[in-house]
């Protein structure tokens, strides 16, 4: 199913939306949804993109966490609670 041009805008501008109507296209309710992680393929499918565009982002994601550790930005996960 080809994205619609509303579709795409609001994907940039809203964090929250995603192409899956299942989930009221809400990215927070599919992630509650599925704790243990979203398979590559629906991920794609919610933004209106490829699989392979999804590795390229989620690379580029890992390595800007990365980054932002090795500069001391980040030194534990919001989770990590003592």
């Amino acid at each position: 199913m080809k994205i619609t041009a509303e579709e795409q805008r609001r994907i940039e501008e809203d964090p929250d939306y995603i192409r899956e109507p299942n989930f009221g296209n809400s990215l927070q309710a599919l992630c509650l949804a599925n704790p243990d992680g979203v398979p590559k393929s629906k991920i794609a499918r919610c933004l209106g993109i490829s699989r392979s565009s999804v590795d390229v982002v989620l690379a580029s994601a890992i390595e800007k966490i990365r980054q932002a550790v090795l500069r001391g930005e980040i030194s534990r996960m919001p989770f990590d609670e003592e």
